[in-house]
């Protein structure tokens, strides 16, 4: 299936949302755009993406990991998919939430955290009447594990190479 038959199956997405700002390929995860896709539709709260794809020349040029979920090149320049993606999203309370409590800087620990919290309040007037705890309750409902959370966004990806059920903060 080709990337414009792919994406017929994604209607509140483009396939210019998620290609690399240096070279424009688009090499998404499938199963990814499906999560997406799920968590849109759930929280009913339009959500734009800040990055995707990354080919290596460009995350080498930010400075960013080689061993980024973001990556959609092996060193020896072949093409893999992409199996993360940022969403634009104002964290500020979810943040000041992690504070209060003194969760300890453990990304396990921050996870079961963000776990609890949702499966406590998540119905409650507070989650529901706010577009940006909507979404994050419904990237965990769709069944995403590994989840960074900045001021301004949320990344999420699919990468089971790498640790499960993790939480991180990035200041």
């Amino acid at each position: 299936m080709n990337l414009k038959e792919q994406f017929k199956k994604f209607p509140n997405f483009k396939p210019s949302e998620f290609v690399c700002p240096c070279c424009g390929v688009n090499t998404i995860s499938f199963n990814l755009m499906q999560m997406l896709q799920k968590a849109r539709t759930q929280s009913n709260t339009p959500f734009g993406i800040n990055s995707a794809c990354r080919c290596i020349f460009y995350t080498k040029k930010r400075g960013w990991s080689l061993t980024s979920s973001h990556l959609i090149q092996k060193l020896n320049l072949e093409y893999k998919e992409c199996l993360a993606v940022d969403i634009r999203n104002n964290n500020e309370f979810i943040l000041n939430m992690f504070e209060s409590f003194d969760i300890p800087n453990n990304s396990i620990e921050r996870f079961n955290f963000l776990k609890k919290l949702i499966e406590t309040f998540g119905n409650s007037t507070r989650f529901t009447n706010d577009k940006n705890l909507r979404l994050l309750k419904s990237l965990l409902d769709v069944g995403f594990i590994r989840i960074g959370i900045s001021k301004t966004f949320i990344h999420v990806d699919i990468d089971m190479s790498k640790d499960k059920n993790v939480c991180w903060i990035y200041k």
